[in-house]
């Protein structure tokens, strides 16, 4: 048997494709290749770097470093890359997998110019990566907030992952309609995720194009009017369980954003939100958010907080 660990190439793509579905729930046809595309290819920050394992010229095993951007307290940018779509074949599992594939990456992430690293990790992928040198960071608080009274026992009932594709709903603009605007573009790529003394994601106009961008995810931007036009959210609704959630991604402007995020309350069950808490009636999930953990490529330790709204992490 011939075992091989190197940079992905398109011809592995099928088998990087299987793993995922297998693995991750990602979908069997063609919108596989468009959401690989979205995320690994055109993502504004650069091309991915995707390390797999082959035994046999199969693909048993796939390490994908997602390449991204920062703003530190300074206003410097921080050139980063996060680890997500990572698998490795059930039959093949316990095997060093894991650790060879994110050593073997460190050099080519180093040449490219990152220098620091983070990540949301399951369960099963937490200690591999802190055996590695990775750090807890405080994890972001989750905010939720029941659309009516009736819907709280829904919320209770919908503890488990949310479903990948969108729920159809008609609020606000398709992305793109809404970015032409001259007063949306000067809203969103002004606000801010977080204190200043706090790492967050460089947002400049491509990104959000591109974040909010493939049309198979169902984004979308809900704009005031009138004077409220710079009051800005971006939104996703989806099915989690029994429930129809709205996730709240984004807000630029004033209060006023939040309240357009929540104008159809009659089309999803419960909004979620990550961050400070947004507004009296929001609740914060007792359980917290997602495990975040993070590292220098140097080894160095990490003196700044990080800052992600929900559009940061949901997806990712």
């Amino acid at each position: 048997m011939s075992v091989e660990i190197r940079r992905a190439t398109h011809d592995d793509l099928p088998g990087i494709l299987r793993l995922l579905r297998l693995d991750l729930g990602w979908p069997a046809d063609e919108r596989a290749q468009r959401l690989w595309d979205w995320k690994h290819v055109q993502n504004p920050f650069g091309a991915s770097h995707v390390w797999v394992g082959l035994e046999d010229t199969e693909v048993v095993a796939v390490r994908t470093f997602m390449k991204w951007q920062l703003r530190g307290p300074d206003g410097g940018l921080v050139q980063a890359a996060r680890a997500v779509d990572t698998v490795t074949d059930r039959d093949h599992r316990a095997r060093g997998w894991f650790r060879r594939l994110t050593e073997r990456s460190m050099d080519s992430l180093g040449a490219d110019g990152v220098t620091v690293l983070f990540n949301t990790p399951n369960a099963q992928s937490a200690p591999a990566n802190l055996s590695l040198g990775w750090s807890e960071q405080p994890r972001p608080s989750v905010w939720f907030r029941p659309s009516r009274l009736r819907a709280l026992p829904i919320v209770l009932r919908s503890r488990v992952s949310a479903g990948l594709w969108p729920s159809e709903t008609a609020v606000g603009l398709d992305p793109a309609s809404a970015f032409a605007s001259p007063d949306v573009i000067a809203a969103v790529t002004s606000q801010r995720c977080g204190p200043l003394d706090a790492l967050e994601t460089d947002r400049s106009l491509g990104f959000l194009q591109w974040r909010y961008g493939l049309p198979e995810l169902g984004y979308r931007v809900v704009v005031g009017t009138g004077r409220g036009v710079g009051n800005v959210a971006m939104v996703r609704t989806r099915q989690r369980g029994p429930g129809r959630e709205r996730a709240v991604l984004d807000l630029a402007g004033g209060p006023g954003a939040l309240a357009n995020a929540l104008s159809d309350p009659d089309n999803f069950d419960y909004a979620i939100w990550v961050g400070h808490r947004p507004a009296r009636g929001w609740y914060r999930v007792p359980s917290g958010g997602p495990r975040l953990v993070a590292r220098r490529i140097d080894g160095g330790s990490i003196n700044q907080r990080f800052a992600l709204c929900l559009g940061d992490l949901e997806l990712f």
